[in-house]
């Protein structure tokens, strides 16, 4: 949560539940004229200059929208918002700017869904005619579901530690699935497991989440001798949206997700509907398909 957050974050609480009706609403403020100092020369911070902004943001509202303020995220409030971040902070690339600004909106008000960030600097100091330059940033909440899983120590407590650093990267925990525990697969000669899936929302594109996750491993301190052994902490990717990658940088939908039942257990306990992005298949016939395999073993 930033500084900013609980001044505004009250201004949408009786409407938040909202955020899963179907009406998608574009506001759009345009031309929003703020004082701030950014930009990496010294006359530019210290004397300052006016920046234009445009904002947009999407929201969901009920089909049948009531006339009532707190079905919505005021406009006004948005101004308020922008202009409390720009005048209050320095950045010398106004790219890094409107990037922060983009990620701030998403995480103070929780019925915005996507937002679209334009700033534009008339003035800068340089010798040779220009109009002005303008920085789009635009960023969206998407639905991801990661696959937790650790054999060393005490297990749960990796795994709620892992939740929790999710968490401080402010991303969003929207369903958590029970802990299962079970035995090793590929390298059975150690302690069984214990398992888990979390859905997440995220403003982090995949590619970001992933690295994050990789981050979250080193700093619990995984280490990669063999394998499918044994791990301290095991955090994958399996879905982020509809996306389909194929990369050294990332696999999506995660390739080993529709063969392990320690996957699939826990992750249609808290999204039994969903379907395999490529396959095409849903989850729930493979799940059943790896439960008749195991009982004629």
């Amino acid at each position: 949560m930033s500084l900013l957050s609980n001044k505004y974050r009250w201004k949408e609480v009786k409407s938040r539940d909202k955020i899963y009706s179907t009406n998608r609403m574009e506001i759009i403020i345009k031309d929003l004229s703020i004082y701030g100092y950014h930009g990496v020369l010294d006359v530019e911070k210290q004397k300052g200059q006016i920046f234009n902004l445009d904002v947009s943001y999407w929201i969901y509202q009920d089909a049948e929208m009531k006339d009532f303020l707190g079905n919505t995220v005021d406009y006004s409030i948005i101004c308020q918002f922008c202009e409390d971040f720009l005048s209050s902070k320095r950045y010398d690339l106004i790219e890094l700017c409107a990037e922060e600004l983009t990620k701030s909106i998403l995480d103070d008000f929780d019925l915005i869904e996507e937002v679209e960030v334009t700033v534009k600097k008339p003035w800068v100091p340089m010798d040779r005619r220009y109009g002005q330059v303008v920085v789009k940033q635009k960023r969206k909440k998407s639905i991801a579901y990661i696959s937790l899983g650790s054999n060393i120590g005490d297990r749960q407590e990796n795994i709620e530690n892992a939740i929790q650093l999710l968490k401080e990267k402010k991303i969003s925990i929207t369903k958590s699935s029970s802990y299962y525990e079970t035995k090793p697969v590929g390298y059975v000669e150690q302690p069984d497991f214990i398992n888990a899936v979390v859905e997440v929302k995220t403003y982090y594109s995949s590619f970001e989440l992933l690295q994050i996750l990789l981050g979250i491993e080193e700093r619990m301190h995984r280490i990669r001798i063999k394998k499918w052994g044994p791990r301290i902490i095991d955090l994958d990717l399996l879905l982020y949206a509809d996306e389909v990658h194929n990369s050294d940088k990332l696999v999506l939908p995660h390739p080993e997700m529709h063969k392990r039942l320690f996957v699939l257990e826990p992750l249609l306990e808290i999204a039994p509907k969903l379907s395999h992005p490529i396959i095409g298949g849903a989850l729930e016939d493979m799940r059943q398909l790896l439960r008749g395999e195991d009982n004629n073993e």
